[in-house]
This record gives C-alpha cells, structure tokens and sequence, in this order.
C-alpha cells in the first residue's frame, strides 16, 4: 500500500504498518543522535501503527509524540495533533470507554479537517464503533471510501469498498461477486495483507450464507492468517470466531473449539475487555450448539462481571441469551427466565432487533416450564410477529416449535381457522411449513417425531405412520448430511492445514524481513556510532600531531646543544691523562641520555611530519623480506622461534612504511614475550578476496580489554622505556595505503594484530624499484 497519502502528509502514515517500516522507525527513536523533528513523526507512525499490536505502547508512543509536536512546523501540527486523537479513540473503544471513544473522535476530525485521507481513517473507527453499538455503519464507510478518492488514496479506497462488500455480502451473497468481484479481485492482487484480510471476510461470508462452510473456512482462514500479518488483532480473532462457528456447523467439534481457543488466545493478552467478551459469548456459542450446555455455563457464570461495562451491548445480549439457553438445557427455568428477562430488557432498548425475537423465544420457553402458561403464549406470540414481519423463516419455524412446546405442555384451543385436531399438531405442521420455505430445508427428525406422537393421540393413526416415515427418510437424510459434513470438515481441515502452512512460510518470511530491517538498522546506528569514534580519534591525533610539531620544534635546538656539549666534554677528557672516574661516568651517562633525547625528538618529527607515500606495487613476500632483515637478529639473540608464511601476492604499498610496521609489530611481539619459557611469533599471510590479510601473532600473555581499546592511542604503552608511538604510527601508515590494523587474541591466547591491504589491481610487479630498508619505528 502507499506509504504516504497524495499530499506526501507524515500525519497520513500507511493504515497497517509492515515490519521493516517499524523496525526503522524503532532505530530513529534508539538512535541518540536522532533529531527532535525526527523523533516526534517516528513516535507518531509507530504509535499508529501499534494501536491493535499493543495497544498500551501505542498510547505511550502516542504521550511521546505528543511532547515533541512544538518542534515540527506550524501547519502539520494540527493534522498530527488529529492523528493521535486517532490513536487515543481507537484505544478507547477497544478499551470500551465508549464516551471517550466519541470524544478523541472529535478532537481527531477537528486536528484533520485539511486532511482527506485523515477525515477517512476517522470515517473508518466510526463505522467500527457502529458495528458494536449499532447504526449506519455502511454511511460511515461510503464517507471514508469517498474521502480517500478526494485525496487520490486508492489503496485505503480499496480499504473502505471491501469492507463495504464484506457487510453486503451477509445481506445477499447471490450479488457479491456480480457487484464487488472485479474490486475484490483487484484488492487481492495487490498482496497487501490488510485488504486480504477484508477480501476473505467477504468471500467467506458470502460462501456461508450460502450454505457453504467448507468454502467459508478457507476464505476465513486466509483472512485471518493475513490480520495476523497486518496487526490487525480485532479482525484476527473474529475470523477465528467464524472458523469455529463454521466447524460446528460441520459437527467437527474439536475443529470448532480449536478455533474458539484460538480467538481466546489473541485476545486476552490485550486487555480489551469488549473483545474478551465477545469470545467467551462466542464460544459459549458453539458450546451449547454442541451440546454442551454444563460446559457453556460453566464458562461464562463466573465471567458475567466483565460484562458489566457492556451492558445494553451486543455482547451482553447474546450472552444472557445463551445462559438462557443453557439453563432450559439443563432443565433450570429458574435461572433461564432470569437470563432470558436480562436479555430482554438490554435488547428491548437497543438498535438491535435481530436480537429481541430470539430473546423472547427462549423467555417463552422458560415461563412454560415454570408454568406461566398464558405469559409463555403471548411471549412467543410477540417473538412470532417480529420474525413474520423481517421473513426470518428460520426463526418462524422455531417459534412455531415453542408454541407446540406450550401446548403441549399447558394445552389450549385451536386457532380459529386452522386445520387441524389439537394446537400442537397446528404448531408443528406450521413450524414444518415454515421451514420448507428454506431453500435446501431438511424437516427435524425430532419435530416429526413429535408431530406423529401429536397425531397418534388424537386417534389420526394414519398421519401418524406418515409422519413416523418421513422421520424415519429425515434421520437418514440426517446421517448421510452428517457423513457429507464429516468428509468435508475432513477436506476443508486438509486443505485449511496447507494454507496454514503457507501462512507460517509467509509469517516467517515477513518475520526475516523484519528481523534484517532491524538488523541494517543496528548496523547502521553501530556504523554511525564509529564513525563518531574515528572523529574523535582523528581530532586527538590532530591534537597530538600539534602539540608534537610544537615540541619538536622548541626541543630540537636545546637538546642538539646539550648534545654537541656533553661530546666536546667528553671527547675534552679523554685528552687528560686523570680525570676522576665519577665525572667520566656521569659525561658518559649525559651523552647516551642526550642521544636518547634526541632519537625521542627524531621520531615526534617524524610523527608530525605528513610525509607523501611512496607507493609502488610489489610482491608481498619481498617486501616482508626485506622487513626480516629488521627483526630477525633480535629473534634470534633472544631465542625466539620464528615462523613466515606469506603468499608472493602484488600489493599496491610504501614499501618502506609496511616494512616498518612488521617489523614494529614483531618487536613488541618480542618485548611481551621476554621470559617466557617456549617464546613463539609467526607472520602468516592469505588472501580473502580482494582483500591481503597478515598476521602476526605470539604466545604471550596477550592483551586486555583495557590495553585494546587504547592501543593506537599515541603516547599510549604498557612498557617503562616505551614512547607509545610505534603502533599509532603503523596504524596511521596502514590507514594511509588503504588498509587497517587491528588487535585481537591469537588461537594460543597470546596477542594477534592484522594488517589488511587491498590486493593489486594490475598483478604486473615495479621489479626495477625494489623495496627499500630502513629502521623500526
């Protein structure tokens, strides 16, 4: 979907939000150096988009965004300011602060009052709240659809039409896909899972008022995988809902409580209480629908008081009716007229009057068994008006039940005009005829039963047989519709598996891409972070490099004079046949430390100077060749084994600087090894693409995390008679001929230092420059 709406406004974010996208908004707001304005879009994309995922972040996120907005410019204040209203009213109705919900509302239409795809998303919450508390819920969504094609959004247009599909597909299915199958199709071939979602609530909706829940499933099921993807929880744990109701359809009871489990599963960790309901009421639902009336009851006694905030509501209603209708199960009228009279009196003022016919029925039927008969008829006879006047035939039939049920429970006269011996045989015929009004109806075996023992006690033998054979054709009927059912729940679970299947293969997938935006993010923050450290670095070698030309500068004269006269001294004594030994000493003593001085001054200028590289391609080995001519002696004198192995690869270096760094390297290997019992240093060399590796390492005592992390630092050393300048110099050279040089730990644990140069271009060799020599550093 578009990330931005046509105005390019960062207070119209993109509805659902994927992972990367959050994944870099999270780095922006853990990056210290973030900017303020930065910082407050960033806290305001992700608040939005978090609004379902965690809705208590969102709201935090929300606070955050909030702080900052005095920092971005004056005219998208408002519209920011808007969207957070958003946030906020979507946290309230899901919070079910129904009053606050209409509230933010304002606010939010208020703040995007310039902002078409803004006043849409507004447009779109308020027909979600019209779904719950009841009204025109497909105004609202025509006014989203026509605001996000004001401003040129045609993927949230898309948005707003599918949901309007979904809801008229429940309406008539037939039409579907002759007025909404091209936008539908449209949608899915986009990918994104939010319009998915909304197009397979719309499939599956329009297969099951069909008469098809094998194909409702695999629509539900492909939605609900795809409101996973998008964040969209609400939606998820609806269409698990509706899985489970279509799998009870099926009779497959296990595949129904799955599902309902799994609606349970998304939801109670939110908090939401409104959506927390409406799965227990949901699954209280499919439990009385399979018989398991303890078990409804069980589930949802102890639970009415988190009803208590939604009272009047839908959830409410339909809850108290299957209390109701777990009681007459369970032969407790008692408790079923008082669930029943609950039901009623939420429903009764409320917007939803599919409701009230139901409401009365199962009334009716608990003040029959508690003996009120006459209340019982004019009860079901009110439930009976209100079906015949919506053509709910379904519910006709079954209210015709109930009245055949008082009957013959209470009796009572026929109806003037009927034809019929007794008002039960009345009831029951007209129940049968109500239902045969249903395409597809197949009559109740229990209900032919029934009207053949009617019958039989009327004397009406002859209808009874009839009846009693067209139970008989109804159970067979029934188990052959239930062996359909069973084969095709087993179908529907097979083919619903492989889709689960590739849900997980697309989870995981969104997941990995998640999982490498955070990580370019990290690196990037981690890229930033030493890029800052080289800054500072390179700053206090500027530093250094100052204060060093200063030094040599105002030292070199005075110590070459102490030096010239410390000799002449020297040199002055030696003529004299006696001089005292102690003076002879101490002159010798001023001239050694006077050319030690001197050496000090010798390497800050070299230090200070900037002096031109000199590069040349050459053959490795050669080059560190001519550095072992530098350290070897020393190995040797000391004892320490020495082992090479470089590769004769051409390297584009100063062969004088390289040779030095070595050979540096080698001589501090060569200190930290002094006393050790089997001293070892090897130089080894390979090449990992385009790039030449050496190192150098030792079996000495190795380096600390302290000593690394200022090991190149200049005037840094470990050594007593160290001037800490040797490894910053060959680190600055390696730096300078396009390498690096680097510290770790060798495989004996002792010190292990790289150097890394680019490999030659051209592999032709300079052979008439061969590498000079020069002394260690």
């Amino acid at each position: 979907m578009a990330r931005r709406d046509a105005t390019g406004s960062p207070a119209s974010p993109d509805f659902f939000g994927t992972a990367p996208e959050m994944a870099a908004m999270r780095a922006l707001l853990g990056a210290p150096g973030t900017a303020a304005m930065l910082r407050c879009d960033a806290a305001l994309r992700l608040a939005w988009w978090m609004r379902q995922r965690d809705t208590r972040q969102a709201l935090a996120l929300a606070d955050d965004a909030e702080a900052g907005l005095p920092v971005l410019p004056a005219d998208t204040q408002a519209t920011a300011r808007g969207r957070l209203a958003l946030v906020r009213a979507e946290a309230a109705f899901l919070f079910h602060d129904l009053d606050a919900t209409q509230s933010e509302l304002a606010r939010a239409r208020a703040g995007l009052r310039a902002d078409a795809v803004g006043l849409g998303d507004v447009e779109l919450l308020q027909a979600t709240v019209l779904d719950h508390q009841g009204g025109d819920r497909l105004a609202a969504l025509a006014a989203a659809s026509q605001q996000f094609e004001r401003a040129g959004h045609a993927a949230r247009q898309q948005l707003a039409d599918t949901w309007i599909a979904c809801i008229e597909a429940t309406a008539d299915p037939d039409q579907l896909q002759q007025r909404w199958g091209a936008k539908l199709d449209a949608a899915a071939a986009t990918g994104e899972p939010g319009l998915l979602a909304f197009v397979e609530g719309a499939r599956g909706t329009a297969a099951w008022r069909r008469g098809d829940p094998g194909a409702a499933i695999v629509c539900f099921q492909r939605g609900f995988h795809a409101s996973l993807r998008c964040g969209q929880l609400q939606s998820a744990a609806t269409l698990a809902q509706n899985i489970g109701i279509a799998f009870s359809t099926l009779n497959d009871h296990q595949g129904a409580m799955e599902w309902a489990g799994r609606a349970r599963d998304i939801v109670e960790p939110t908090g939401w209480p409104y959506a927390t309901t409406w799965c227990l009421m949901q699954t209280g639902s499919i439990l009385v629908g399979l018989g398991r009336a303890q078990a409804a009851r069980d589930l949802l006694l102890p639970r009415m008081a988190l009803f208590d905030g939604a009272r009047g509501s839908r959830n409410h209603i339909i809850a108290c009716q299957i209390l109701g209708e777990a009681c007459l199960a369970l032969n407790d009228a008692s408790a079923a007229l008082h669930w029943s009279t609950q039901a009623l009196q939420s429903a009764e003022g409320s917007p939803f009057s599919d409701l009230l016919d139901g409401t009365l029925r199962y009334l009716a039927l608990a003040q029959s068994r508690l003996g009120l008969a006459d209340e019982a008829r004019q009860t079901a006879d009110r439930a009976l008006a209100l079906a015949r006047q919506q053509d709910d035939w379904p519910r006709v039939a079954t209210i015709q039940h109930v009245l055949a049920e008082i009957a013959r429970r209470h009796g009572g006269p026929v109806q003037s005009g009927a034809d019929a011996p007794t008002a039960v045989i009345h009831h029951l015929q007209q129940a049968l005829d109500s239902g045969a009004r249903m395409p597809g109806f197949q009559p109740a075996p229990e209900w032919l039963e029934e009207l053949s023992t009617a019958q039989q006690a009327a004397g009406d033998l002859v209808a009874a047989l009839a009846s009693e054979r067209r139970a008989s054709q109804a159970r067979q009927q029934q188990q052959a519709r239930r062996s359909d059912e069973l084969a095709t729940a087993m179908l529907v679970r097979h083919r619903t598996a492989q889709a689960e299947a590739e849900a997980l293969h697309q989870r995981a997938l969104a997941e990995a891409s998640a999982l490498r935006a955070e990580l370019v993010a990290s690196q990037s923050a981690l890229e930033q972070e030493r890029l800052q450290r080289m800054l500072v670095h390179a700053g206090k070698l500027a530093a250094v490099g100052r204060l060093a030309a200063g030094v040599v500068h105002e030292m070199s004269h005075p110590v070459g004079t102490v030096a010239l006269l410390a000799e002449a001294l020297q040199a002055e004594l030696a003529q004299r046949s006696s001089s005292p030994p102690a003076v002879a000493d101490g002159l010798q003593t001023l001239v050694a430390e006077s050319r030690r001085l001197q050496q000090f001054v010798s390497r800050l200028r070299h230090f200070a100077r900037s002096e031109p590289l000199r590069i040349q391609t050459l053959d490795l080995s050669a080059v560190l060749a001519d550095a072992r001519s530098l350290f070897e002696p020393r190995l040797v004198v000391e004892r320490v084994a020495l082992q090479i192995d470089v590769p004769p690869v051409p390297v584009p270096v100063d062969p004088q600087r390289l040779a030095l760094a070595v050979a540096n390297l080698v001589f501090n290997a060569a200190d930290a090894l002094a006393g050790r019992p089997d001293p070892r240093v090897s130089v080894m060399g390979r090449l990992e693409g385009q790039l030449v590796v050496l190192h150098v390492d030792d079996n000495g005592p190795g380096l600390s995390d302290a000593v690394q992390e200022r090991l190149f630092e200049p005037f840094f050393t470990t050594r007593p008679d160290g001037l800490g300048l040797g490894l910053a110099l060959s680190a600055e050279s390696m730096a300078a001929m396009g390498g690096r040089l680097t510290a770790g730990r060798s495989a004996s644990g002792g010190a292990r230092f790289t150097i890394e140069l680019p490999r030659a271009v051209d592999d032709r060799l300079q052979a008439d420059e061969a590498p000079g020599s020069g002394h260690g550093p």
